[in-house]
């Protein structure tokens, strides 16, 4: 079995990326960056609130630290400005720990017990409320065996310095196990590769088992097609930011290729490369949101007319046909205008309206933690619609805006699958969670890229 499916120096190099710049948000005293870069990791936004007051002060003078010469969790911790203070709740290193967790959570997993800090070894006759942390997945080396002795743990530091634990390359390929099961184990490690490689999401087995079924249609001679939509090109800047590089300003739209767009023109050539190498026949079609020309509060912010937003859409298609390879077998099209004939507002408010009753369509049954990432979406992009409709929200307003745009995906996803027959796979370059409403009306799977804003 390949044991090369991810570059582990690489995805280090982005976790002290991200707690270099957790560090410089705490020396500038930027606690909304620093929240915003907990919940892009995956904390919850109280979690990542409550932090920021949990933190030891920064040593007066220290403005780096040698990540080489490092010994010990504490002084990593220190060094990275994340250390938390003896009195809160939290044991001192525990930011450090959880920052590795959502980075890699199939070689770690830690759990906080207690709420008292005593100190010392832990001895059966402490109390409950001892506080400690419980290690449900720790770190071994490399020589270790699996059910290893505490003495062949390896220390949390030694993976920000770049020393790959034994377990790294099984979890990976662990998670490649679903699509193994439907492909094959030669064929679901390469498909697995290529994912992490395009820094793309290794799919859910739900998600596997629908995907390992198109691609064993199309060895069987059937056609597949690749789809998806991506934003028109709005304004965006860069944050500094390494978890989420970029963010939307929606200044303005422009003519080149997008934000989003720039994700698919990365992706869709390697996906296409891999299906000729298999040799299954596929095309793919992609339309860019033209519709959201149909919201006046959109065209207000961007301050252009109906018409000369459409028109910079269809620029923005020719920019993305210049930016991959000629060879590739590609539609583009214009979402709203030329694919949806009508259907899109149609389907978007059955959808809608459904979901404002809460009923979910056919989402349940292929994500279980469904009501627990639909409640948190509000939370997590609340800037991010502020921003786009240049207004402060209410919690009821951003929760609307959620199930509409929902329903968006929902209704585009039910057209491509109407139009383009049963072997559909759709394609993300923008939120995960969001790509989870595709299969509202049908279960067809979606691959999706990482956030990039």
């Amino acid at each position: 079995m390949a044991t090369h499916l991810i570059d582990f120096e690489s995805e280090v190099k982005v976790l002290n990326e991200i707690a270099k710049a957790l560090q410089v948000y705490r020396r500038t005293g930027d606690q909304e960056e620093f929240r915003r870069t907990l919940e892009a990791l995956g904390m919850s936004p109280e979690e990542a609130r409550e932090y920021w007051s949990a933190l030891q002060p920064l040593r007066s003078g220290s403005n780096g630290f040698d990540l080489t010469a490092v010994r010990s969790n504490t002084e990593l911790a220190e060094g990275f400005g994340l250390l938390l203070d003896s009195n809160s709740r939290y044991p001192r290193n525990w930011l450090l720990y959880r920052l590795l967790e959502c980075h890699f959570p199939d070689i770690l997993k830690v759990q906080l017990l207690g709420q008292r800090h005593m100190g010392g070894r832990e001895s059966k006759g402490d109390p409950p409320q001892r506080r400690r942390i419980v290690f449900e997945k720790g770190l071994l080396k490399p020589h270790s065996p699996k059910g290893s002795s505490a003495g062949d743990l390896m220390p949390a530091y030694q993976v920000y310095q770049g020393y790959q634990p034994a377990q790294f390359s099984a979890s990976v390929a662990q998670a490649a196990a679903p699509l193994c099961a439907v492909l094959g184990e030669e064929q679901g490690i390469q498909w697995a590769e290529l994912f992490v490689n395009c820094k793309m999401l290794i799919p859910s087995p739900a998600i596997a088992r629908l995907f390992g079924q198109a691609i064993a249609a199309g060895q069987q001679g059937e056609l597949i097609t690749l789809v998806g939509a991506f934003c028109p090109d709005y304004a965006y800047e860069e944050t500094g930011n390494p978890q989420l590089p970029y963010r939307y300003t929606f200044d303005g739209v422009g003519e080149g290729v997008g934000l989003v767009a720039q994700q698919f023109v990365r992706i869709v050539p390697a996906i296409s490369e891999f299906l000729a190498r298999l040799k299954i026949n596929h095309r793919v079609v992609l339309g860019i949101g033209d519709f959201e020309a149909d919201s006046e509060d959109v065209l207000e912010r961007v301050g252009l007319s109906r018409a000369e937003f459409k028109r910079r859409c269809r620029c923005s298609l020719e920019a993305f046909r210049a930016a991959v390879p000629p060879d590739l077998s590609l539609t583009l099209e214009l979402s709203g205008e030329e694919r949806s004939n009508g259907r899109l507002r149609r389907y978007c408010q059955e959808a809608t309206g459904r979901m404002n009753r809460g009923d979910f369509g056919r989402m349940e049954a292929l994500y279980e933690d469904l009501a627990q990432v639909i409640a948190r979406i509000p939370a997590h992009y609340r800037t991010f619609y502020e921003r786009w409709y240049g207004r402060e929200m209410t919690d009821r307003e951003v929760s609307n805006l959620v199930y509409s745009q929902g329903g968006e995906y929902a209704a585009l996803a039910k057209i491509y699958a109407d139009d383009l027959g049963p072997n559909v796979v759709m394609l993300a370059g923008d939120r995960p969670e969001m790509h989870r409403f595709n299969t509202f009306f049908q279960v067809l799977p979606t691959l999706c890229a990482k956030r990039a804003y």
